[in-house]
């Protein structure tokens, strides 16, 4: 049997066993290729999702333990995982256009449930206290550490007064909502505690990211849209990835950098939930890009496998979202 039709099969089986029967959604929808008449039906059946209440338990949580949820969830949705397995799986770009993802407003339910998430991190009270920063980049750590990202290689250490966070963040943590109301909610984290105002983090809207992408990368009539797929997309201050989850619409080839140590990983995170190509990028575009342009090749970072690795200072990984922190000798002056 081909193994393009063994993993159809076994992409189909997963599905089935993951989103199991819902009662408002037809067969014919849960296996059309248009996601929004099934996005709409999950929506309307799990608007009221339970938050769940954390126990006292144990468990022991291996490196990238939260892939299996990420692409079991991500094949009753969007299915970007999915596209991602096939190319994977046939060596090569096939014949099958990109799934589309956009952004939408922030979900109450899904932001409550992150709240009570960051809430569970300390031991009491609530996370934003003084230690606010440490709280949430902890808690990204924890779950890129879950997504097998290769900048995290061990399970992150428990904040000082968050003994047993881990535990707790296993019951409380929803990954499949985030997939299923796309948003870029730790952005809006970093946002609402002023992270980053020495480093100048000033998100784009997505409305104003996705009219920017649209007037760059929309084919016109005489131009092949399928080339697109293999441009390169750079962002010189990458922030939390809107503009590279705009452009994962058109390409497959993501690249961004900038200076803070944080926002990157989030959007590294981003990357992992929304834009597959962008956090594991396909080898092959890699080593066609060498083959290209064989000149280039003493100039231009290798890939690293499999997934990007924190850079030294001043070097720039070709690779989704490079995170380095910044090194000022003197405050900037005020404009």
């Amino acid at each position: 049997m081909p193994k393009e039709r063994l993993a159809t099969e076994a992409i189909m089986a997963a599905r089935a066993a993951r989103c199991g029967p819902v009662p408002d959604i037809s067969p014919e929808a849960l296996a059309s290729d248009d996601p929004e008449p099934r996005l709409a039906a999950f929506r309307r059946h799990y608007a009221n999702f339970e938050i769940k209440t954390p126990k006292v338990i144990e468990r022991t949580l291996d490196r990238g333990w939260m892939i299996p949820f990420l692409t079991a969830a991500d094949m009753g949705m969007h299915r970007r995982w999915e596209h991602w397995f096939k190319i994977m799986m046939a060596g090569q770009l096939i014949d099958e256009p990109i799934p589309q993802l956009h952004y939408g407003p922030a979900f109450p339910r899904v932001r409550k449930m992150l709240d009570f998430s960051l809430d569970c991190v300390p031991r009491s009270g609530s996370w934003l206290g003084m230690g606010r920063e440490r709280i949430l980049e902890y808690f990204v750590d924890w779950i890129l550490y879950g997504f097998g990202w290769s900048g995290m290689k061990e399970l992150p250490k428990e904040p000082q007064g968050c003994e047993g966070a881990s535990m707790r963040l296993y019951q409380t943590f929803g990954l499949d909502w985030l997939q299923l109301w796309p948003h870029d909610y730790f952005g809006d984290y970093l946002e609402e505690i002023h992270y980053g105002q020495g480093v100048s983090f000033f998100r784009t809207p997505w409305e104003v990211a996705w009219m920017m992408t649209q007037m760059t990368m929309m084919p016109t009539g005489h131009e092949d849209p399928t080339e697109l797929r293999t441009k390169t997309v750079c962002d010189p201050c990458v922030g939390t990835g809107i503009f590279l989850i705009c452009a994962s619409n058109f390409s497959y080839r993501l690249f961004g950098m900038d200076i803070s140590h944080l926002i990157s990983k989030v959007c590294v995170l981003n990357l992992y939930l929304y834009a597959p190509w962008g956090a594991k990028p396909f080898p092959f575009l890699e080593e066609a890009r060498q083959e290209a342009e064989p000149e280039r090749n003493g100039h231009l970072p290798a890939l690293p496998e499999p997934i990007l690795e924190l850079p030294a200072p001043r070097r720039i990984e070709a690779v989704r979202a490079i995170a380095r922190k910044p090194r000022l000798k003197r405050p900037l002056a005020r404009v």
